[in-house]
């Protein structure tokens, strides 16, 4: 949804009263090559900055002061440190993505190695991150300041130098239309020119601003406004600066609203788990207890069957049963039971060849029913 023509207005008056002034930042697009980034590591070799001439017709001489960046070798995304509109805000989108290691200048241009915080330090960073390893990101500008700034001719072509460069800091940008990584409008850009071509002619020793400024290539003109019509300027921006204020107030609302949301959310997601933990404790616990009650299961069948032969042979001994019917009778004692078996064979009679046969004169009489067997036969 693009913002009110009033809204787009403010932004642009106290963007550049927000601005640093004498930072200068440009962007160079670069191609990732094989090997140029280690996913170990987290991180990508990049050239920062060319001595191309770009597409406004400047130059930016390969001379890097790189003693105050090395102090604090920052990595940023979009230049951006100050938050919406200069005002602070989110410090995911403020605070640094990574840091630079093996800054130098090599082959004529600047290169350098960008390194990237993890999520925890900065969850920005693992989305930036994940831009260049997935190619949806492919450009990095720096922010500097030149300490000295010429105009070359060559016929009818005049090229802005900047030379005597002392890097600030290097931001990963997304690959803008306009070429200048803080997209700056064409008044905006107009003033920058403007101030870097009085710079060159050596009209002024003020700083690159991008303060409102004339269309046309020269020295802003002094001011002649009252104090009164500074004073309505000044209550002015005042005003905007208490309505901008308002909306960030706003955005922080919705964005703890937000979080609020998204903790109840993960609560009841929490809880979820949980849950599912416990049924699956719970499943495990039964799938034990089935396990023990088959094995007493199988237990209590083996029980049962030798219980049953032991009967079975019992009763063979005492002669009531024949061992050839043993089978028979097992399967019997095992389905109806010890009880119904008892029932069943107590009044069997012992079986006519298996009585005691006393002779007189044979000895005492056999121990066994396969004894007794033995000596009926003898008989």
């Amino acid at each position: 949804m693009s913002l009110p023509k009033e809204i787009q207005q403010l932004v642009s008056e106290i963007s550049s009263q927000r601005s640093d002034g004498e930072v200068v930042r440009r962007t160079f697009g670069f191609e990732i090559k094989a090997g140029s980034i280690d996913l170990e590591k987290r991180s990508v070799r990049v050239i920062a900055s060319t001595d191309s001439i770009d597409s406004y017709d400047e130059r930016v001489e390969q001379d890097w002061d790189l003693k105050r960046y090395k102090k604090n070798p920052v990595v940023l995304y979009g230049h951006n440190r100050v938050g919406f509109l200069g005002l602070g805000g989110d410090p995911n989108h403020t605070l640094p993505i990574g840091y630079a290691t093996d800054v130098k200048i090599t082959d004529g241009h600047l290169e350098a190695t960008l390194n990237f915080v993890d999520e925890a330090a900065n969850p920005m960073a693992e989305r930036v991150w994940q831009g260049f390893i997935q190619k949806s990101i492919r450009a990095v500008s720096v922010g500097f300041r030149p300490h000295s700034v010429h105009v070359e001719k060559d016929k009818d072509q005049e090229t802005v130098v900047l030379s005597d460069n002392e890097l600030y800091e290097i931001s990963a940008v997304p690959i803008p239309a306009n070429a200048d990584a803080v997209a700056l409008s064409a008044d905006e850009r107009r003033t920058e020119r403007a101030a870097l071509l009085a710079r060159a002619a050596g009209k002024t020793n003020q700083p690159v601003s991008r303060e409102s400024a004339p269309d046309a290539p020269s020295a802003p003109k002094e001011s002649s406004m009252t104090e009164a019509e500074i004073k309505a300027l000044q209550d002015q921006l005042a005003a905007k600066t208490a309505e901008l204020t308002a909306l960030q107030q706003v955005l922080d609302a919705e964005k703890a609203a937000h979080g609020k949301t998204a903790a109840e959310l993960q609560t009841v997601k929490s809880k979820a788990e949980g849950l599912e933990a416990k049924s699956a404790e719970q499943g495990k616990a039964i799938e034990t207890l089935t396990a023990a009650n088959k094995a007493f299961e199988d237990a209590a069948k083996v029980a049962e069957a030798a219980a049953a032969e032991k009967d079975v042979d019992d009763l063979i001994k005492l002669g009531k049963l024949l061992p050839a019917s043993k089978e028979k009778w097992v399967k019997i004692r095992v389905s109806g039971g010890a009880k119904e078996f008892k029932e069943l064979t107590d009044d069997l009679p012992v079986l006519p060849h298996a009585q005691e046969i006393v002779k007189e004169g044979k000895g005492p009489a056999p121990s066994t029913a396969s004894s007794l067997v033995d000596s009926a036969k003898t008989a």
